[in-house]
């Protein structure tokens, strides 16, 4: 920088003192006005914003996996095959038997965790036909409804691709399965 430039910077900034004391003094903000107060001003020095936490909307999405067996435990093997075989299917990402496998399960009957719309997909479960209507699962005894069409009663529901319901009566009870590998 030369000599003159020098001078040019400073007359410059000497012109527009003036100017900005004014606008600092004629209408003071908020924070000018405590800034002329010694104690507030010290004040003004020590306050530090939080540091922003991100919070995820979901958690985060893991893969269904398929595996070897279930729990809790299914006492009728031929269902637990056919679980087995529709998570290795959701793994794969299909295809599906039926149009209405892998849409949104709206949850309307609020059994499952309340999730953002889009949490929960259904499968159809198809069983083997001469599976009972009677089933113990984890000791306790559920009485299955009649089939009404070709897709049945049973269902899969999957939370967030990573959590596995199994619905042995038509969204009446929701029991949470853990696939073993």
């Amino acid at each position: 920088m030369t000599l003159n430039s020098k001078r040019v910077s400073l007359l410059g900034s000497l012109v527009l003192l003036p100017f900005l004391l004014v606008s600092a003094f004629a209408a003071p903000s908020a924070v000018g006005q405590l800034a002329l107060q010694p104690a507030a001003a010290a004040a003004l020095d020590s306050f530090a914003a939080p540091e922003p936490v991100l919070i995820p909307l979901l958690p985060e999405a893991k893969a269904v996996y398929p595996g070897t067996s279930i729990l809790p435990v299914i006492e009728d093997r031929g269902r637990v095959d056919a679980i087995l075989k529709l998570v290795a299917l959701i793994s794969r990402g299909g295809p599906y038997p039926f149009s209405q496998d892998a849409t949104t399960f709206k949850n309307k009957e609020g059994l499952l965790p309340a999730m953002q719309l889009g949490f929960y997909k259904e499968y159809t479960l198809i069983v083997p036909r001469n599976s009972s209507r009677e089933l113990v699962i984890g000791g306790v005894l559920y009485h299955l409804p009649p089939s009404y069409g070709v897709r049945g009663c049973e269902r899969l529901v999957v939370g967030g691709n990573e959590i596995v319901y199994y619905s042995p009566t038509h969204y009446k009870d929701f029991i949470r399965l853990t696939v073993l590998p």
